[in-house]
């Protein structure tokens, strides 16, 4: 268990880590009247200390239970987050050999201490990489200022954050003003922190480079492809509409599914998570909109399961833990958010059809089954669609619909649906209610038809 002493302001944070209290209370009565101090009694006390607290100096004990300093030193170096992994430490051991020594400082060490501590060397030594830090981390700030204001990520080559927002702010003013789509697409590497806990920082850098590369050579000279986080990417489309943007994601997932990333004789697969949004939906006109609503298809994506692109209708938590578990790199179409109308589904069907994606029926059925094709069968002489009052089977408009005919089946849409009314009562009834909105609406509609 840790022991947090009290926060004085201004102070710096200095997180002490030894399994002795004589040597903590010791520490403490040196440091505790010019820093803030946290004490921790073991390694693995201290690792959680440092996800909760802002600290500046670790000065941390060698031999001690459950996770030794050496393990605690090297589990910081080896941290995804920046603030962890570049944090000032101070080695203490009570062995005077300098094997001890050179295996402390490999480890990842910034200094070193024999017990018994002189506190003043302590003290000395605190404050000396207090000032390391704190010039590391303005550094550090001024090089992401300078960053962000250049048009260009110094890494991969492509548009930098800031330029990217101030493109999509000037195509969004134009393609309102005439008429036009516009797409946002956002992108990230799919299982991110394990591939970087597991390549480190020169690979990662190398795959990042390599996914610049192919989002460049997919997209259009007029599209914009951004990094616009550590593992994460953007591209606004202009003139693109709903069926574009899905094909655009679509061709971008598969170009990097398609083949691995090679270095020397390893090859790495990646796989990507997209998120996207268009102008031509509701309530998404603006940079800010546009930019939420395809994070939080992006993050809609990362939960089904990895390997996702989420667009069109959206997804909500619910429905993400009844998905079945073999839609691992599938374009989703899912149902609509809780406090929305839920479309019927020959609608989601039809929204499927319009991105030019299968329509996976087992999504939205969970083992209960959809009538046979035959049941829907036309009568004798009711060949077409457009010719026959009558329902004439589910995959005969769903092709109408892939074909681009949806206007041809216009007249029977309602009939349609409620052909289809015992199916979605029964699948609302099975999961808990998800459907009753937009069962609901259909009921009403019809009352009104009578």
């Amino acid at each position: 268990m840790s022991n947090k002493a009290t926060v004085r302001p201004g102070a710096a944070r200095i997180l002490v880590v030894d399994d002795s209290l004589v040597i903590r209370k010791a520490i403490e009565k040196k440091l505790q009247h010019e820093f803030d101090l946290v004490m921790a009694s073991d390694g693995e006390a201290g690792w959680d200390s440092l996800q909760q607290n802002e600290v500046r100096v670790l000065v941390t004990d060698i031999e001690m239970p459950r996770l030794d300093g050496c393990a605690l030193i090297s589990r910081i170096r080896a941290s995804a987050d920046p603030r962890i992994r570049n944090i000032p430490i101070i080695a203490m051991t009570g062995a005077e050999d300098e094997e001890t020594k050179e295996r402390v400082l490999a480890s990842g060490a910034t200094d070193f201490l024999v017990k018994p501590i002189d506190p003043m060397q302590l003290l000395t030594r605190v404050h000396s990489l207090c000032r390391l830090d704190l010039t590391t981390r303005q550094l550090a700030e001024s090089q992401a200022a300078l960053i962000d204001q250049s048009t260009l990520d110094p890494l991969t080559g492509l548009s930098s954050r800031r330029y990217f927002q101030q493109s999509c702010q000037q195509s969004l003013a134009y393609a309102v003003r005439h008429g036009q789509g516009l797409a946002l697409i956002r992108l990230e590497i799919d299982g991110f922190k394990s591939l970087y806990q597991q390549h480190g920082d020169d690979r990662v850098d190398q795959i990042l480079v390599w996914l610049a590369g192919i989002f460049s050579a997919t997209c259009r000279r007029e599209d914009t492809v951004a990094r616009i986080g550590g593992a994460e990417f953007a591209v606004l489309a202009p003139a693109t509409n709903q069926e574009k943007a899905q094909a655009l994601c679509r061709r971008l997932r598969q170009a990097v599914a398609g083949k691995p990333f090679v270095s020397g004789t390893s090859e790495i697969s990646v796989t990507l998570n997209v998120g996207a949004a268009t102008l031509e939906e509701a309530d998404a006109d603006t940079y800010d909109e546009l930019m939420q609503l395809a994070e939080r298809r992006l993050r809609n994506a990362r939960n089904v399961s990895g390997d996702q692109t989420v667009a069109a209708l959206e997804i909500d938590s619910e429905s993400i833990a009844t998905l079945p578990p073999d839609t691992q790199g599938a374009d989703l179409v899912a149902i609509a958010l809780p406090d929305e109308s839920v479309p019927a589904l020959p609608e989601v069907a039809e929204v499927a059809q319009l991105f030019g994606l299968e329509f996976d029926r087992s999504l939205f059925s969970q083992g209960a089954t959809l009538p046979d094709a035959e049941a829907f069968a036309p009568e004798a002489g009711q060949n077409d669609v457009a010719d026959s009052p009558e329902f004439v089977g589910l995959d005969a408009v769903l092709q109408r619909l892939a074909d681009g005919e949806g206007d041809s089946i216009e007249p029977w849409l309602d009939s349609i649906v409620q052909r289809l009314l015992p199916l979605l009562e029964f699948y609302s009834e099975r999961r808990a209610g998800v459907l009753a909105a937009g069962i609901a609406g259909i009921k009403a509609r019809s009352l009104d038809q009578v």
